[in-house]
């Protein structure tokens, strides 16, 4: 069997992970190693957990939280699938909100209307009015 183990380099390499990763997946009991040696340590992998290796590095890739993932792993295929559809569904609607975000700052950053007749005006706010239209105190004549 100790001919079968991958050392936490060979299966961090294998699975595109960092040992830190795989370290603390192992502390959060996202991932735990096969067998931990003794006296130095060292992890080992069964190449079997690259599956689940591999699935934790594409949900983290997609900004999923560790804890949700920590669910989707440890659920049945039902629960599981549940699961990931909640998160696609925040994930939408996040889109839709940041969305929102990229239009009003494309109308913010938009140059104005020459249109006669188009009174510029602020966002929520009153008129936009043109500098020959101010009047100032020092320049107002008093009486």
């Amino acid at each position: 069997m100790q001919d079968e183990l991958l050392t936490i380099g060979r299966f961090a390499r294998l699975c595109r992970l960092s040992v830190k990763q795989l370290r603390r997946y192992d502390e959060m009991g996202l991932l735990a190693p096969v067998r931990v040696d003794a006296r130095s340590g060292y992890r080992y992998y069964a190449p079997e957990q690259a599956r689940d290796a591999l699935t934790i590095a594409l949900l983290r890739e997609m900004d999923l939280p560790l804890a949700v993932i920590a669910q989707a792993l440890a659920a049945q295929p039902e629960s599981r699938a549940q699961i990931l559809r909640a998160e696609r569904d925040r994930l939408a609607e996040r889109i839709s909100r940041d969305q929102a975000r990229l239009e009003m700052l494309e109308t913010l950053s938009s140059p104005p209307s020459t249109s006669a007749g188009c009174a510029r005006k602020r966002p929520y706010g009153r008129p936009i009015s043109s500098g020959r239209q101010r009047h100032h105190k020092k320049n107002r004549k008093k009486n």
